[in-house]
């Protein structure tokens, strides 16, 4: 059976709060799925605390060298990255944009087909 999975993306700027939305998930949520981020330009020793945790990371690699792309920031493309194949082996996958907290389940999310 294949698990579900949720995400959030973060650059080096935002790594205390993908740590705050992954911990709200766990305590609040009682998540049984998998944890990964999106990991944008973030150094390696910053991301320890997520792999000692058995969150995986995904290091994106920046889809265009501008800093901005129109009215968005390159970090933000990142998440085009969750349409390839490579998450194809998840069952069903909840994106979370970091800086929000997770205060109960997301069972009900899981049900929606689509």
């Amino acid at each position: 059976m294949q698990k579900d999975l949720l995400v959030t993306l973060a650059n080096e700027n935002y790594v205390d709060q993908a740590k705050q939305l992954f911990s709200s998930v766990y305590w609040n949520a009682g998540w049984k799925g998998d944890y990964l981020l999106l990991a944008h330009e973030i150094p390696e020793e910053k991301l320890t605390w997520f792999t000692q945790k058995g969150i995986l990371v995904h290091r994106c690699k920046p889809l265009t060298q501008e800093k901005s792309y129109g009215k968005l920031n390159s970090v933000v493309l990142d998440k085009f990255y969750l349409f390839t194949p490579y998450f194809k082996k998840w069952r069903k996958i909840i994106y979370l944009d970091g800086d929000i907290i997770v205060r109960a389940s997301l069972d009900q999310a899981l049900k929606i087909d689509g």
